[in-house]
C-alpha cells in the first residue's frame, strides 16, 4: 500500500492515522504549491480533479525535478465536474488517491467514504 506523503514529516504522521484528511486553505496560492508537491512527493498516485480543479504540468516537473523523482506516467488522473460524478469517479480508483477540490465543491459526499 502506497502512503500519501506532502514531505512534511508532521503531517505526513497525521495522514498515515487517517483514512481522509482533508486541507483547507485560506491562500489559494500556497494550496495550489501544496497539493502540486503532494502529487510528486506521493508518486505514483492518483488524482481526481472536482470542478474546474487544474494541475499545472510546470509546476508538478518543478518539484520533480526539485525532488529528484519522476512522475510520468506515475499519476492516474480523472476529472468530475458535477457533484453526481464525484462518488463513482472516487469508486473507481484503487488504493491512495488525492482529491482536488479548491472549493469544496460537494464536499458532504466524502462522509461516504
Amino acid at each position: 500500500m502506497v502512503l500519501l506523503r506532502t514531505g512534511i514529516w508532521e503531517i505526513d504522521e497525521i495522514i498515515g492515522l487517517d483514512k481522509v484528511v482533508g486541507f483547507k486553505f485560506e491562500d489559494v496560492v500556497l494550496m495550489r504549491i501544496f497539493y502540486h508537491r503532494t502529487i510528486v512527493e506521493s508518486a505514483p498516485v492518483s488524482l481526481l480533479l472536482v470542478g474546474d480543479a487544474r494541475i499545472d504540468p510546470y509546476l508538478l516537473n518543478t518539484f520533480s525535478r526539485i525532488m529528484d523523482k519522476e512522475v510520468e506516467d506515475q499519476v492516474k488522473v480523472r476529472r468530475a465536474f458535477k457533484k453526481e460524478d464525484v462518488v463513482p469517479a472516487i469508486d473507481s480508483f484503487a488504493g491512495d488517491l488525492i482529491i482536488v477540490n479548491p472549493y469544496l465543491y460537494g464536499c458532504s459526499i466524502y462522509h461516504h467514504l
